[in-house]
């Protein structure tokens, strides 16, 4: 949360909050209609961390997913196979690109957005 420079009108002493920030992660939309939520993906790289310093996902149409990987020195090929394979059920067949990055963008309260969809809802 923000904390807030405001006083308790009740006379405590105690910290107000401003504001309550959380996580904001888009769902997934799948050409079916069904929705994918964020902790699909977190649950799906578990297994991957040893492999993987960071991931998010990014839906830029119906067809086409990307997933842009941090990853550590014992990445590879054949990691970003299994990582394809294993999303490749629960997203219906569409179109998986895996891209590695140095780092993921944060958003301006200094988090990840895990998943990111740009189809207009």
């Amino acid at each position: 949360g923000t904390p807030s420079k405001r006083v308790c009108p009740c006379g405590r002493n105690l910290s107000l909050i401003d504001r309550i920030e959380g996580r904001q992660s888009d769902f997934l939309r799948l050409k079916s209609g069904k929705l994918i939520p964020f902790l699909f993906f977190n649950y799906s790289f578990e297994q991957y961390g040893s492999l993987v310093k960071g991931f998010q996902v990014i839906q830029k149409s119906f067809d086409t997913i990307i997933i842009n990987i941090v990853p550590t020195k014992l990445f590879t090929r054949e990691t970003e196979l299994r990582i394809i394979r294993t999303l490749s059920s629960e997203l219906e067949g569409e179109k998986i690109k895996i891209k590695t990055c140095q780092s993921i963008k944060l958003m301006k309260n200094g988090k990840i957005k895990t998943v990111f969809s740009e189809i207009v809802k």
